[in-house]
């Protein structure tokens, strides 16, 4: 909630930026949040999250940028591993990051 929270201010002007620090205090439910940011910014600078590589030259979203590319790898090292290492966040977290193409 805290993360939806500031996400829509940002989106809808009244934040100047998002605390990427508060936001990975906040753990795997916070991803599928970045990720809607992610959409948006990249709607913004016409560019695409998924991309090998930053080509977007903004502090936020350079952040954003390393912060899934390097969750989606977490994410990929651990697929092998039981079932009972996920939570509800982790799976939610996955299926944003996979919506994306991460």
């Amino acid at each position: 909630m805290i993360a939806k929270y500031n996400i829509n201010r940002y989106i809808d002007g009244s934040l100047n930026t998002v605390d990427m620090c508060a936001m990975e205090d906040l753990g795997d439910a916070a991803i599928p949040e970045l990720v809607r940011l992610a959409e948006h910014l990249d709607n913004m600078y016409n560019s695409n999250i998924s991309s090998d590589e930053c080509l977007v030259d903004d502090e936020l979203y350079n952040l954003l940028y390393n912060k899934l590319h390097s969750t989606a790898r977490k994410y990929k090292h651990t697929e092998n591993h039981s079932v009972f290492e996920e939570n509800i966040a982790i799976f939610r977290a996955k299926s944003a990051l996979k919506k994306v193409k991460l």
